[in-house]
């Protein structure tokens, strides 16, 4: 079997990836013993899974294109439009330092906070079909960095959302892929052709010609040491 993305190390040591399969992709963790595959009723070898995060209370949760799953060591519970979720269609996962968990959707942001979901409403001037939310990053300062669909760039903050302006070239950025506020308070935004860093009003884009082993990135990471970490498609 070959592992790919996404992959989530959790607190108990497990690698969690998606295996590629003949006729599935199964989700699973590889620990002692190998790979373990993590199939139930509710959650069949065939789930396409987009994102996975462990919260501060060690829960899994797991986007797919069928709803929001949280794993717990012996439960594994299931949001969707059943429960208020915006879409059933989950691309991005994260955490508030409250605790609140934010899902992107294919139609926009939703929130769960002590089991209950809210739908946050939409950014002005989206464009109609470019609701859906690709990736999340939670900042500092309770600020919420979303990107949607064709190139938009929005934060949420205390007194709503502001879109971000000064976008270099539509044509050098290809698709939002990541996102990421480091310690500094710059903002990366991870491309399929490079990435982006806004390091006040000042946009600089780098790519393979400034040493990236490839253009789509796909995470960003800053180490203890303030060193910032790419991982990248190839």
């Amino acid at each position: 079997d070959r592992l790919f993305g996404p992959l989530l190390r959790t607190a108990d040591g497990r690698l969690w990836a998606v295996a590629l399969k003949p006729g599935s992709n199964a989700l699973g963790w590889v620990g002692e013993g190998g790979w373990h595959s993590f199939v139930t009723a509710d959650f069949p070898a065939e789930t396409p899974v987009h994102r996975l995060l462990q919260d501060r209370e060690n829960n899994l949760w797991v986007g797919t294109d069928w709803g929001l799953f949280r794993i717990r060591p012996k439960l594994l519970r299931v949001y969707s439009r059943a429960d208020n979720l915006r879409n059933d269609e989950v691309l991005a996962v994260t955490e508030a330092r409250d605790g609140t968990i934010y899902l992107g959707t294919a139609q926009g942001v939703s929130t769960i906070r002590g089991g209950k979901v809210n739908n946050i409403p939409q950014p002005p001037r989206v464009v109609p079909g470019g609701e859906k939310t690709l990736v999340l990053a939670a900042g500092q300062q309770d600020r919420l960095w979303v990107g949607h669909d064709y190139c938009h760039l929005h934060v949420l903050e205390t007194n709503g959302w502001r879109s971000v302006a000064a976008w270099p070239s539509i044509d050098a950025i290809g698709s939002i892929t990541a996102l990421y506020e480091d310690r500094q308070d710059r903002r990366w935004v991870g491309t399929g052709r490079g990435v982006l860093c806004q390091d006040q009003e000042d946009w600089t884009f780098y790519s393979t010609t400034n040493g990236l082993s490839h253009g789509d990135v796909r995470v960003i990471y800053q180490d203890r040491r303030n060193d910032i970490w790419f991982g990248t498609y190839g």
